[in-house]
């Protein structure tokens, strides 16, 4: 679940009881700055507790249709801020996985999140969740800039920014790198493919069995 400082706390309270059209706008971007910041201290000591080895996770037997469902929930009013299309496609009776739900949570999130900010206002963002030879896939996919063939495997580096787009960049490079070992962790992989006719798939899958290691 998602941890609240004060900052993020008030603002997010604001953002529910302002009424004046400009104050609404203000707060809005309050919370949003706030939780962005948030989220890059989060990613820096997660990445600093993975590269180290203590970064534990809790792993169970989760409903992946509820946790995927849970992030449409959450990103549809980040969606309102950018004016972006979303459009979920998730099968409703996807099988129990072994997994950390807070976890998966953090990927799938980090990932429609890196698709809105590399796509237009009024863009589109699409996500699927299926179920195929013991596998969850998750894909992520967005009609924005793409990310040249060159960078196609540097991206998932600590502290790699994309050079496609460098206004839009933002962050410290770690959001990729971090759901790419947190998917690892959980036995799987992610990938990265070209949308037609522009834009970018993020494609990862985790296995349905126990992962020998988990």
């Amino acid at each position: 679940m998602p941890k609240y400082t004060p900052i993020l706390c008030n603002s997010k309270v604001l953002t529910k009881i302002v009424t004046d059209e400009t104050a609404i706008l203000l707060t809005q971007n309050i919370f949003r700055a706030a939780s962005n910041l948030n989220n890059r201290v989060d990613e820096h000591f997660d990445l600093i507790r993975s590269e180290v080895g203590i970064l534990n996770l809790e792993y169970d037997w989760i409903n992946p249709s509820s946790v995927l469902n849970e992030v449409v929930s959450e990103f549809k009013s980040r969606t309102l801020l950018n004016k972006n299309l979303f459009r979920t496609y998730i099968s409703p009776d996807l099988p129990p996985l072994w997994a950390d739900a807070d976890r998966i949570r953090q990927i799938v999130l980090n990932l429609l999140d890196n698709a809105s900010k590399f796509t237009a206002e009024g863009a589109e963002i699409i996500m699927r969740g299926y179920c195929r030879e013991s596998k969850l896939y998750i894909h992520v996919e967005d009609n924005g800039t793409g990310i040249p063939h060159s960078e196609k495997e540097k991206i998932f580096q600590s502290y790699y920014r994309s050079k496609a787009n460098p206004t839009k960049a933002g962050g410290l490079g770690l959001g990729l790198a971090l759901c790419k070992y947190l998917i690892e962790l959980h036995g799987g992989t992610i990938k990265i493919e070209d949308n037609k006719p522009s834009g970018s798939i993020f494609k990862l899958f985790i296995p349905y069995t126990k992962h020998e290691n988990l």
